[in-house]
């Protein structure tokens, strides 16, 4: 049987760079025509989900089914708040959680898009619709994603979406981040007496284990 870290891959610094600097974040034709090079970057679903995914570490339905009233502030941080109120499904309990905005994500404009989505609980992604036998939101964009990958040619065996969440997770372990803090930001239990006697991780916190997301590649030509 394979161990958890054995069935899948984290993206490398070069596959990173091809998928980020391909069509969908350099310029694409149209919204037909994403994986073809051409003047105009849409900010929808599909420009967004792998970036909050890199830069957070959440799972792909979490963000599929973010409504703007989950994006939040508290002390100056902006955060996701991931909780289970209808319409919203959680894998689990320890999935309620509060995951701070990376603050590459707010420089490549994620909270002024949010503000173009109206007042009141709406869509983060309103073009999502659910499918599957699950009936899944992320249905239809896992599905555009594997055939956008070998478009541009970074599809590979035991690399897919979910990646991204280990490749995350990596980073922060990598950069020293209590195994404890990571278990708070991407909804794990932790096994052991310290995580039995430990509630919570402090918003400020958990702020400071997602800068530590730093992955290698160049975004400024998103910001």
């Amino acid at each position: 049987m394979k161990r958890a870290v054995d069935e899948r891959d984290q993206w490398t610094d070069k596959e990173l760079t091809v998928l980020f600097g391909s069509p969908v974040w350099s310029g694409c034709l149209s919204t037909g025509r994403r994986s073809q090079a051409g003047a105009q970057i849409i900010r929808d679903d599909k420009f967004w989900i792998p970036l909050i995914t890199l830069f957070s570490g959440m799972r792909l339905e979490e963000i599929c089914q973010l409504r703007t009233d989950d994006i939040r502030e508290e002390n100056c941080i902006s955060f996701f708040d991931i909780n289970d109120r209808p319409p919203r499904q959680l894998k689990n309990r320890n999935a309620i959680r509060r995951v701070p905005i990376h603050s590459d994500l707010i420089r490549m404009g994620f909270l002024s898009y949010i503000k173009t989505l109206g007042k009141g609980s709406q869509p983060v992604f309103p073009a999502l619709k659910p499918g599957g036998a699950d009936d899944k939101l992320g249905h239809g964009f896992t599905k555009w994603f594997t055939h956008y990958r070998k478009a541009i040619g970074v599809y590979r065996k035991n690399l897919d979406f979910h990646s991204l969440r280990h490749t995350a997770t990596t980073l922060m372990h990598q950069a020293d981040v209590p195994t404890l803090v990571i278990d708070h930001l991407t909804g794990h239990s932790t096994p052991g007496e310290t995580a039995r006697y430990t509630k919570g991780s402090s918003l400020q916190q958990l702020a400071t284990a997602i800068e530590a997301i730093k992955p290698g590649l160049s975004l400024e030509h998103l910001r």
